[in-house]
């Protein structure tokens, strides 16, 4: 029974890295092209920024661990399943728009960076899920 486990745990492991890795690869992707499509910024500023980002990337991956998206087999998986996607970003992004006003001035990323990022965000997660059946 223990090795039955053991592959199951090490199966899940290796789903959540590859999912996660995507999730944030479409997170910077979304927030790297509004930060640059709303402002023109040096390369000083963006990397300034990037803290933050990452602050944010990590916030949001535990936010959909938590509701349970890593959990799920997106292949089997009704269309109804996108609303712990929805949940998980709607719930995290009001508290990052927080930080980002709390944390002073200057703001690490304008609050409509983080607005727009998550927004491009959970389209990309929606649509990397659910590709077979968007195509």
């Amino acid at each position: 029974m223990g090795k039955i486990s053991d592959v199951a745990q090490r199966y899940h492991l290796k789903r959540f890295i590859v999912w996660a890795s995507l999730d944030s690869l479409t997170m910077w992707t979304a927030y790297t092209v509004t930060y640059f499509a709303r402002i023109t910024v040096t390369r000083e500023e963006y990397l300034q920024s990037l803290g933050f980002m990452v602050f944010c990337f990590l916030v949001m991956l535990t936010s959909l661990y938590l509701f349970g998206v890593y959990y799920r087999i997106w292949t089997r998986t009704s269309g109804h399943g996108v609303t712990v996607i929805v949940y998980a970003v709607a719930v995290v992004t009001p508290l990052l728009v927080l930080i980002d006003i709390w944390v002073g001035d200057p703001r690490p990323l304008p609050v409509s960076v983080v607005l727009i990022g998550n927004a491009l965000s959970i389209t990309g997660f929606v649509a990397f899920r659910y590709r077979s059946r968007l195509v």
